[in-house]
């Protein structure tokens, strides 16, 4: 019958049964991969080195209305600093390389084992690991080398006693310096001090190797370990803001020590920076206050004079109240003109190529002091590696593209808040304006008198307004308080940070799962031949399987012993008594039948199980005769397997030459069994013309009535077309599949192609392994009591599963 299209389709879809399959047969190579993926990260972990974090929390408060505010000039760092931009500085060049020369973070000591700071790995560290292992040894501490030194430079220390040693430079190998433990020592290069930590005692005549590492090369890696979050939440009056550091180490003091020194030296920093603010705001303070009591003088003594001169000592409260209402308007004028003029000198300072901090300390406008402050850490990072590096490194081309970018926003920012000041000078010129022209309607002596009382006043409120600016200034000045305050000092970490071992054994895990299945599905779908028994019988569900055959086991090389199966108790054996039993089941009722063996390829066995079938088939009680016809006329072995000439055989009599009685042959087997063979005979240039004559019809039909069972072995198909020629002449087609060997598609194309010419079709599995079919093979037959293959013992193995019903019954016609 033949395949239909959904049918087929059927077969192509990639079912669960599919995936299951080979992870079940393949079951011990799964889990040995995935075993080996679990061990492998295991021992990985087992040998990294530990690291350790510690962290530190510094508290800042930004006050809306307290004291750390002195009006009109805030100090940059007073209070409204953005925590972006600590984060920043925090995380920033400048610090980082005062924390890494303070501590030494750019040097390396390599020596004896037992005068450095431990580095164990993971597993001995939480087998026997303490922290205090890690505080024994040499130190590097106070790492400082020129800035003309761009490379890594390595001496050698050598001890004349426990305290004292001598430092030879790179090269020659000279004495550049004499040290001593715990002293600065001072190289051509740089200077450096050696520490020795705890009860550390070196003993003399012993050798270092010291390399220190310019800062520029250090803060990469510094920075990659370092973390700074922060966070913030806002009250009605107070914006509160937490920000957190941490630094990971492969000592756990060291990491603590980091953390602590970095926020110290960034509070030191803050603390500088508010001071010289501070005292930048009382040095402008002082100067304002000098000029204004000069003016105010003036302006009282030009009152008495005129008060004394005309009479008049008041003035009336209608013309008292504009001039306070004058006067007002005019101290807001000169807030404006002094905004206008200190955000002019921030534009000035701009177009000098400078950034002055100190500047922004007279601007009220948050958005200008943050953006100030960003472009004097980028100058000084900028600094910092110009004094190291050429004009063309890339890190400072990006740096000062960046600072042209943040200048570029500041410009505008500028001009933005330029603009919005100098049209609120002009809003209050109007209204000033429009005062003074009341005024000049009134009498002279009148307009005098307001004009002096007006000037007067207008003195006294700003000198009064600097008088309490001083005293703000000087209170800043004096207590220097920050913002800033340690909230958590960091201690010291007894449990490592990294590697997390759990963490890494389910990744393992995981991606052991995900290795194991890959090795056993990508072969299970990349091959090209079947891998599987139930992969053939589910993709030819509508083909009868007459045999299932098992790979055999090799033996000596004896007759005919590689094709026929002397041993009657192998599974070998035992699986062809199956097939002859599936095989004498479809005759039942019928008459003589005739059954033709090919394959898809060669070398799939067809030859090796029709010469076994037809021996079996032959010592059946209720097969009288069999006759064995080897028609694949390209590659004849029949002849072989038997030790009968090829000639006469097939070829000649169809061609006419000799007669059928002369190609028929006996073959004797053990007892009484018996059976016929007609041999292939010589090689014929075309054997499917000899095929297609009348001649071998006739043969078939007088073998039809005279054999029980006339079996026919002919060439693969559709490599020759022997077998689509021969299929119609007999009752039954069987189709050799041959698990790992025979291909896919030339399987199917071969199956296809047979079902529109043959009665009937039914599939033989070869070379099947005990794991593809236990309970077939479970029954050891053969077996000695030892395990080796035999025909002592009982002959009989445990099985492991009982036989599935219809494995062993006779295959129903299809």
């Amino acid at each position: 019958m033949n395949q239909s299209a959904s049918d087929r389709r059927h077969e192509d879809e990639l079912t669960l049964s599919d995936l299951i399959t080979p992870l079940v047969r393949y079951k011990w190579r799964f889990l040995m991969v995935w075993l080996v993926c679990i061990l492998i990260t295991g021992l990985t972990v087992a040998y990294l080195r530990p690291n350790f974090t510690s962290s530190g929390t510094i508290y800042f408060e930004s006050s809306a209305g307290g004291s750390t505010n002195i009006g009109l000039f805030a100090p940059l760092m007073g209070g409204d600093g953005d925590l972006a931009s600590h984060q920043q500085i925090l995380a920033g060049r400048r610090l980082a390389s005062d924390v890494i020369e303070k501590l030494g973070l750019n040097a390396e000591l390599e020596g004896p084992r037992e005068y450095l700071p431990e580095r164990p790995h993971f597993w001995r560290w939480k087998l026997e690991g303490t922290p205090e292992s890690f505080e024994r040894g040499l130190r590097v501490r106070s790492v400082r080398l020129h800035e003309a030194v761009y490379r890594p430079i390595t001496y050698q220390l050598h001890f004349t006693d426990s305290e004292h040693f001598t430092v030879l430079g790179p090269g020659d190998k000279r004495q550049v310096a004499e040290g001593r433990l715990g002293q600065l020592v001072t190289t051509p290069t740089g200077s450096f001090v050696l520490d020795a930590a705890g009860d550390t005692t070196v003993q003399s005549q012993t050798r270092f190797d010291l390399k220190l590492v310019p800062v520029q090369l250090a803060i990469r890696d510094f920075q990659d370990s370092l973390v700074v979050i922060g966070s913030s939440a806002r009250s009605p009056r107070d914006q509160h803001s937490l920000i957190e550091v941490r630094y990971s180490h492969p000592s756990p003091f060291m990491a603590r020590e980091v953390v602590d020194t970095l926020i110290d030296s960034f509070l030191n920093l803050n603390r500088y920076w508010e001071t010289t603010v501070s005292r930048a705001t009382m040095e402008f303070v002082r100067e304002q206050l000098e000029a204004m009591k000069l003016d105010m003088d003036q302006a009282y003594d030009r009152l008495s004079q005129f008060q004394a001169e005309s009479g008049l000592v008041r003035l009336d409260p209608q013309l008292e109240e504009e001039v306070a209402s004058l006067v007002q308007l005019e101290a807001k004028l000169r807030e404006e003109r002094l905004r206008l003029f200190n955000l002019n000198m921030l534009r000035d300072s701009l177009d000098e190529q400078r950034t002055d901090v100190h500047l922004s300390a007279f601007v009220d406008e948050p958005l200008i002091r943050q953006f100030v402050m960003e472009l004097a850490q980028l100058d000084g990072e900028i600094a910092a590696m110009q004094t190291e590096f050429q004009p063309g490194y890339p890190p400072l081309r990006r740096l000062q593209s960046v600072r042209g970018e943040k200048t570029a926003a500041l410009r505008e920012a500028l001009g933005n808040f330029r603009k919005k000041a100098e049209a609120g000078i002009d809003e209050l010129r109007e209204e000033i304006e429009r005062y003074r022209a009341q005024f000049s309607q009134l009498p002279a002596k009148s307009r005098s008198l307001a004009e002096y009382v007006r000037s007067t006043t207008l003195f006294e409120n700003l000198y009064l307004e600097l008088l309490r600016e001083k005293q703000r200034a000087s209170i800043a000045e004096a207590s220097t308080l920050s913002n800033f305050r340690r909230v958590d000092a960091p201690l010291l970490p007894l449990r490592e940070s990294s590697p997390n071992a759990k963490r890494w054994l389910l990744l393992g895990t995981g991606l052991g799962l995900l290795v194991a299945t890959l090795v056993v599905l990508v072969p299970a779908f990349t091959v090209r031949w079947f891998t599987s028994a139930d992969e053939v019988r589910r993709q030819f569900s509508q083909l009868p399987v007459f045999g299932v055959l098992p790979r055999r086991q090799r033996t000596p090389r004896r007759a005919s012993a590689h094709v026929i199966e002397h041993n009657a108790q192998s599974p070998f054996a035992e699986a062809i008594r199956l097939m002859r039993a599936n095989v004498l089941h479809t005759m039942a009722g019928r008459a003589q039948q005739v059954l033709l063996l090919t394959s898809a390829m060669p070398g799939d066995g067809k030859s090796s199980i029709v010469s076994n079938l037809a021996c079996s088939l032959a010592r059946a009680p209720r097969v009288n005769r069999v006759l064995l016809i080897d028609a694949d006329m390209h590659h004849p072995s029949l002849q072989g397997v038997f030790d009968l000439p090829q000639s006469p055989g097939l070829s000649d009599y169809l061609n006419g030459d000799v007669d059928r009685d002369r190609i028929i042959y006996p073959v004797q087997l053990d007892g009484d069994a018996k059976l016929d063979l007609i041999p292939a005979g010589p090689v014929p240039p075309v054997p499917a013309d000899l095929v297609e004559t009348e001649a071998m019809a006739r043969l078939i039909e007088y073998a039809r009535q005279n054999y029980t069972f006339t079996l026919i072995d002919t060439a693969p198909y559709p490599a020759v077309a022997l077998a689509t020629i021969l299929a119609p002449l007999a009752d039954r087609t069987l189709s050799v599949c041959s698990v790992g060997r025979t291909h896919r598609v030339v399987f199917r194309q071969h199956l296809e192609d047979l079902q529109r010419v043959s009665r009937h079709n039914g599939l033989v599995l070869n070379l099947i392994s005990v794991d593809d079919a236990p309970y077939i093979y479970g029954y050891g037959y053969g077996n000695d009591r030892t395990g080796r293959n035999g025909t002592g013992g009982n002959g009989l193995a445990k099985t492991r599963k009982s036989p599935q019903r219809g494995d062993r019954a006779m295959v129903k016609e299809s």
